[in-house]
């Protein structure tokens, strides 16, 4: 990877029904791997929580997560 810069936020939506994401530990797996490849730090047990509570509460509709450079996780 070439540094361009400019800081990017890494970008997972998920599907939530019925208050739950259906495929969370895929989402979170597949964030983790590219936390990774950016050396961006990430606690996926934190973020799953925060997912979840998230999911609980709007029922049905996406979820959407950006990670940030610094390791905060913005989650819509």
């Amino acid at each position: 990877m070439t540094d361009h810069g400019e800081p990017v936020g890494l970008i997972e939506t998920m599907r939530a029904e019925g208050g739950r994401i259906d495929l969370l530990a895929d989402h979170l797996a597949r964030l983790s791997r590219s936390a990774a490849a950016w050396r961006y730090p990430l606690d996926p047990a934190d973020l799953g929580r925060q997912l979840r509570e998230t999911a609980e509460r709007v029922g049905e509709g996406r979820v959407r997560v950006v990670l940030g450079p610094d390791g905060i996780a913005t989650v819509t």
